[in-house]
């Protein structure tokens, strides 16, 4: 939702121009960047399902940080948190797939569940638009952010779930 309307949210959010505003897709790019490089690492400690749950509760904070964001220095620091916290989520989802599904038909069950991360692609910016409020000045998009945030609940309550169920449970060799 939010990559396909970044700039827009920035300039009526922050009343920038066009220009300005679009810097913002860049340092989104460089946040979900980096936010895989590191979430490899977390994956690695913590599991795919803690690791998740650590992401959503990211993605959480940063929404609700963009949310009231009143300068560019804020809507810049929650920006990058929510930045490395979806690039996280594709660290997660292949190796959660296969710990889910199995390792039999792992490279189909993931391109099953990437299919539904493109939905969410694709729905995303319209969910955005609609529960956007342009009468609103430069709070328009705070039902946007209520209804990201919702959805970062769901994935929380069905991650605890999957951890309840011990899936996606980090093991070594002594366990």
């Amino acid at each position: 939702m939010l990559i396909g309307s970044l700039s827009s949210i920035a300039q009526i959010q922050l009343q920038l121009t066009p220009i300005v505003a679009a810097n913002f897709v860049v340092v989104n790019t460089l946040a979900n960047f980096f936010g895989r490089m590191i979430t490899g690492r977390a994956v690695d400690k913590l599991g795919e399902t803690r690791t998740l749950l650590v992401i959503l509760t990211l993605t959480i904070i940063g929404l609700a940080g963009l949310r009231f964001a009143t300068s560019i220095a804020m809507f810049t620091i929650f920006l990058i948190i929510l930045g490395a916290s979806f690039g996280g989520v594709l660290v997660v989802f292949p190796t959660l797939t296969e710990k889910t599904f199995g390792q039999k038909f792992s490279g189909t069950n993931y391109g099953i569940m990437f299919f539904g991360y493109a939905i969410g692609a694709l729905i995303g910016p319209q969910i955005a638009t609609l529960s956007m409020n342009q009468t609103a000045g430069t709070q328009a998009y705070n039902g946007s952010y209520l209804v990201a945030i919702g959805v970062a609940v769901i994935g929380i309550l069905i991650d605890l779930y999957l951890i309840h169920q011990g899936i996606g449970r980090h093991t070594t060799s002594t366990d």
